[in-house]
């Protein structure tokens, strides 16, 4: 958490603001469109908006590249800072794009979780479906 802070702070600073932060912004607003794109029009040219033919209602994906780190015993490593951030790659584009998601565990990927998300204002679809794949 410390290294993230002061990541930030670095980026942030008066000197590398408009480097930076401007040009995170506009990724930013892209990545946001190409979501947007994908659930309207389902990566196809036809389909509108939720429930409709061609569009798609959820997306779900692992929520980690692995699982979590062994905590004491023989086989326990800690966990590096890469690895931690590599950890994040999963759940950092929905969070940029501002999009609802949760995160369940599927037992027949115990060691790890899938997030589900969708669409803004897509909460209660996601919450169905998180629910039904959590009792599978």
């Amino acid at each position: 958490v410390q290294r993230r802070i002061l990541a930030g702070t670095a980026v942030l600073s008066s000197d590398r603001f408009h480097t930076h932060y401007e040009g995170a912004t506009n990724i930013r607003a892209v990545m946001t469109k190409q979501f947007q794109n994908a659930f309207e029009h389902g990566g196809g040219s036809g389909g509108g908006g939720i429930g409709e033919e061609g569009s798609i209602d959820v997306m779900l994906i692992p929520t980690a590249l692995s699982g979590p780190p062994m905590i004491g015993g023989k086989d326990a490593k800690p966990l590096d800072s890469t690895e931690a951030f590599q950890n994040d790659v999963m759940t950092v584009p929905i969070s940029l794009a501002g999009l609802p998601s949760i995160s369940v565990p599927v037992d027949s990927f115990s060691m790890v979780g899938m997030q589900i998300f969708g669409p803004r204002k897509s909460e209660g679809q996601i919450l169905r479906v998180a629910q039904a794949l959590h009792g599978v």
